[in-house]
This record gives C-alpha cells, structure tokens and sequence, in this order.
C-alpha cells in the first residue's frame, strides 16, 4: 500500500516548485503504465538528464494517473493528491505547471496525464537530492486514508565546460583534480597552424598538436594555460638547376659567349664558354621572373622578394639566352611541381624544350600572424569529511539522541541522510534522532565540493510499560500485572532494597513492607521502568477465608467456563467482580445467597488467555483470587 502511494508521488511531486519561472510543457501522451497492465502511476522519462553549469537546462515531463489500480490484491482509488512543497531543488532551476503556486491540491476524477517542465540555468555544480513533499488521499476495502509522504529524487548537476575562440576544454573548474581534454580550434586550411601549448604558465612549450593528451590539475587554485596559434604561410626561397642536358641545343648554348670566331666583331662561338639562363615561375597567380645568370651551367636564384604560392601547381620555364644573330634564345621546356606541403625541396625535370633542365626548388614556412590566449582553471578543495558524532549510540524508546558534526562547519551547506534517505529541512550541524537507523552527514561548499561523514548506526530499544501495577493476590503474595513479558526482567524490592531471586511476575512476600518492582530491557538495562511502592501487610489478612467457607473455582485454569461456589457466612449479598491484571473490568455482579450457599456459572470463553483476577466482596470481608485462561 505504502509503495503504491510512493509511486503516485514520484509523478504528482513534480508539478511545480513555489518559484516556478517555466511554462509551456508539451504532454507525452506515448506516457501509460511502465508494465502493460499493471496500471500503476508512471512517470515519463523515468530519469532526470544531468545539466551543466551556466548552460539552459529545459526537461517536460509527463505524469500518468489512474483514478483506480490494484496492488497486493488490494483495488486503490486516488481520490486527491495535495503537493506541499519541494525541497533541494538546484540553484537556479524551478519547477512549474499550469494547476498552480505549491501548496497545490486537485481531486482525481478519471484517469489522466499531467505535465511539468524543471528549467532554468543552473548556477552550482554537485549532486543533490531534490526531495517532494505530497499527501495523498486514497480509499481502499478498510476506508480512507491519508498519507504524508517525500520521493528523494536525484539530479546532477556538472561543472561547466572551458573555452574561447582559440581552444576548448572539457572543465573550467573542478574539486579537488580535474583532467581536461583541450583542443584548439583555430586552423587556417589550405595553409600549415603551429600550436605552442603552455600548461603551467613557465614559459616553456608543453606540446605542439592540436589535440593534446590530456592533462591533470590537482593542486588547489587558478591555473593558466596558454596557447600560442601561429598562422604559416608559404614561400619559395630557391630555384636550383642541377644539370642542363640534350645535344639538340649544345651548339647553340655557346652561341655569342666567349672569344673565337668572330662575324663582324661578334663572337660566334667558343669553346670554353657556359649557358646563361633566366626562369620564370607562376602559381596561376603570382610570377617570378629570374634575373638572367651568366655562363653557368647550375645556376641558383636565391629569391629575395616574397613569392608566398597557394598550394596546388607550380610552374617553371627555363631558357638560354642567345642574341639574335645566333639565332634568339632556346627553348629549356617547362617543368610542373605538385606543392602539398612545406617546408620541403621538390625535384623537377623540364620537357618540351630543345633541352632538358633538371633541378629543384626549396618552400619554407614563415608566421604570417600570432594570436595568443590565456585561460584559467580553477581546482576548489573539498572540505575534510565531516566527523559525526552521538550523545549516545544507545537510547531507550522514552528518549532521544542528538547526533551533531564536532569538526568546523561554518561556511558549508548540510545534508542528513537516515538509511539513504534525505532527511527533510535538516540542515544544522545537529541533529536530534528517535528513530534507530543508520545516520550520515554531507557537507557543501558554495563552489560544489563536499565530503560524506562516516556513517553512524543509533540503536533505539523500547523502554517497559510506564504504569507497572502492583497488586495483592490472596494469601502473602504480590503480583506485578502490568509485566511485559518476554525480552525483559523483573526486580522486586522491600524498602529499597534488592530482594534477591526475587525475579519473578509474582513474589511470595517477606514480611510487612513496602515493596516495589523494576522492569529491565534485557538488550539495554538502561531502559527500565519501576513501580510505585506497595504497602503489605499481614494484619487481618486471614480474616476473610474465615468468613467464606468451601471456596471452590472450578475448572481453574479453564477455557473462561468455569463455576464459582462458596457457603455465605457473614452475608446474604456478594460482590462479585472480575478484572485483567491491569485493572480493567471483564464482570461486575451484585449475587444473593440461596440456602446459605453462592453458586454463579462464568462463560467467559471471549477472553485472551492468561491470569484474571476474580474479587468477591461482601459487607465486611473481600476475598481476591487468581483464574486462569487456557
């Protein structure tokens, strides 16, 4: 039954929070019961999501309520449910939904779907227990009733992720130790990006990729990491030719250079005498044109001005110069680079011309741009666990404990949980306890961190009946009637002091006195009650046998029929009164005597069996006497 009504409170608990600042929650209507058929109430999702800090936080939920379901066998109608309040609740998040400001009560009327939004940005990172307060009214074969009850929910919220336009990380922030996970987010394709990552803020570079193996921050405070982007572009720096080659242009490559064979005063030819060479180089976009170089057959252009090429294609073209009456310049034939990287030397062989040129051209890197950010993390301690202590680890049912934090508290938010259940609006550093259980303590800080205490187990045992009834049966002996029985001991006293084996509901008296008793929890002694004094004494005690003769109860025990006779001495008319050991009366009769004699029949077969007290009272005497009840 219990179980059934926990169960609509974890839907109706979340219908709103008296702060609420949500609206416009849209119904599941996919949202019946979670087992086909068991028509039990049922919350849509069934697990709250976690949430970040600093980050919009927007969750529906929906809430499936039969009127009528069976559990245990037992048919339960809701007939109303009253949210009270809403405790624990993450800061910066509230709870909202169109019935209306907690306290909020609605009849249920049919079965039917409610729905509920949590939103709002939460501001403290941790893990807490937000806990709804609901009575429910259900009716059931053995009548209304009506419940109290909270549902401990559970919601985490997690410390916010890290970042700028440079470089992400998964924590800004952490208790205790963290390990971030950066990358950084700025490249700059088709074009190279150096990284210079600085993760203790000492100058020196402790990594150059991008993505980073992770890094650990345990020591309490802000850290500062810095990276350095540096943005490369490229640039040819050299064209190097390593061979000129081919028969076809030999002649004519020595065209006008040197001394020999003169027409005119030009030099024709010589023999001793190399080419001079230009080139030309393009990107599609960019062109370099290469001062000519002069009787060299390996010729270097070391470039001074800046030619930075896209990746993609280069082009070169060579040629050796002649003047005209040579015959003009020849042909060297043109030669393509595939550029994909740098900085790198790329080989390159020249075709289509009268000759052939073989070489190599040399891109470098230079930093085009630098930015540079800093961020910081910060790692909050944990405060220490809490040290969690007891008046007394013991205590009797009549009584109480205080449990109370003896290590400073100051500064931090408290948690009681009693066998893993938050306990409600218990937030002081103590606490006072009547129930036995298992006990422990979480302590906060402002920034999310905190430390469980160890658990501390109360046992709580139940103290004996505080009215113990000391009574006189006849004879010389006295009887405790109020004597709980198994589990506990009994002492008699006479004047204070131990009687001693006197440990028995019923004692044999010693003599006038005054006698009392105390009753001990045998598991804890501590707990006991005593009685209030006896006063006993022997004077007249006789008397009364000697009033009534042939006193007979019979059968005695008996199943509560039985036949009480006697022969009336002193009176015609008798009292005659049964009463339970505590005083409670079971049979008041007023019998007169017939031929001298008292014969009354009891049919007292609706009694709990045990020890009844049958009283006989005439005008000058009583008589006291003990039956018993199979």
């Amino acid at each position: 039954m219990k179980k059934t009504i926990l169960a609509l409170i974890i839907a109706i608990g979340f219908l709103q929070s008296s702060y609420a600042q949500c609206s416009g929650c849209i119904i599941n209507t996919a949202c019946t019961d979670a087992t086909p058929g068991t028509r039990l109430p049922n919350l849509c999702p069934s697990t709250l999501p976690s949430g970040t800090v600093g980050m919009p936080y927007s969750e529906d939920i929906t809430i499936w309520l039969p009127q009528t379901f069976t559990y245990s066998g037992i048919a339960i109608t809701i007939l109303n449910v009253t949210v009270t309040s809403v405790s624990s609740l993450p800061a910066g998040l509230s709870l909202e939904t169109s019935l209306g400001p907690i306290p909020v009560s609605f009849p249920v009327t049919s079965d039917m779907r409610l729905c509920a939004k949590i939103c709002g940005t939460p501001t403290v990172p941790g893990s807490r227990t937000v806990q709804l307060n609901v009575t429910v009214e259900v009716s059931t074969p053995i009548g209304n009733q009506t419940q109290n009850q909270s549902f401990p929910l559970p919601i985490t919220i997690n410390a916010p992720a890290g970042g700028n336009a440079s470089f992400s990380f998964n924590a800004a922030s952490g208790c205790d130790s963290i390990i971030d996970t950066f990358r950084a987010l700025l490249t700059n394709a088709p074009y190279p990006v150096n990284y210079r990552w600085d993760f203790d803020n000492d100058g020196t570079i402790d990594d150059s990729v991008q993505n980073p193996a992770p890094i650990v921050f345990n020591t309490p405070g802000e850290h500062y990491v810095r990276l350095v982007t540096e943005f490369l572009n490229y640039r040819v720096t050299q064209i190097a030719v390593n061979n000129l080659n081919d028969a076809t242009w030999y002649w004519h490559q020595f065209c006008g250079d040197g001394t020999g064979v003169t027409i005119f005063g030009i030099p024709l030819y010589t023999q001793v005498s190399d080419a001079d060479m230009i080139v030309q180089m393009t990107d599609g976009t960019n062109v370099y044109n290469g001062p000519e170089i002069s009787d060299n057959d390996a010729p270097v252009w070391n470039i001074t001005q800046p030619f930075d090429p896209t990746p993609g294609v280069l082009n070169l073209s060579f040629q050796e110069v002649d003047p005209g009456i040579c015959g003009g310049n020849e042909n060297g034939g043109v030669a393509t680079i595939t550029f994909i990287d740098a900085p790198r030397t790329y080989n390159f062989a020249t075709i289509g011309g009268e000759g052939t040129v073989s070489g190599r051209v040399r891109i470098e890197t230079y930093v085009e741009s630098t930015i540079e950010t800093i961020d910081t993390i910060i790692i909050y301690s944990s405060p220490s666990s809490p040290i969690l202590e007891a008046t007394k680890d013991s205590f009797c049912s009549t009584d109480s404990t205080l449990l109370y934090i003896s290590s400073p508290t100051a500064g931090y938010s408290i948690e009681w949980y009693k066998d893993s259940a938050l306990i409600i609006d218990a937030n002081d550093s103590s606490l006072w306890v009547k129930e036995q259980g298992t006990y422990w303590v979480r302590i906060s800080t402002p920034e999310g961190c905190f430390a469980w205490s160890a658990v501390k187990k109360v046992y709580r045992f139940e103290t004996p009946p505080s009215f113990l009834n000391v009574v006189q049966i006849p004879g010389r002996q006295l009887v405790n009637s109020n004597f709980p029985g198994a589990g506990y001991t009994i002492q008699w006293f006479k004047d204070g002091v131990v009687l001693p084996g006197a440990n028995t509901q019923i004692i044999n008296t010693n003599g006038d006195g005054n006698y009392s008793c105390t009753v001990y929890n045998n598991d804890f002694p501590l707990c006991n009650t005593s009685s209030a004094g006896f006063a006993f004494s022997t004077v007249g005690i006789d008397n009364s046998v000697q009033q009534i003769g042939n006193l007979s109860i019979y059968p005695n025990p008996s199943n509560g029929t039985f036949t009480l006779s006697f022969d009336a001495i002193d009176s015609e008319m008798y009292n005659l009164s049964i009463t339970d050991m505590i005083g409670n009366s079971i049979s008041n009769t007023t019998e007169y005597a017939t031929n001298g004699k008292i014969n009354k029949v009891y049919q007292l077969n609706h009694l709990s069996s045990g020890l009844y007290l049958l009283n006989i009272q005439s005008n000058n005497n009583s008589i006291q006497k003990r039956i018993v009840i199979k």
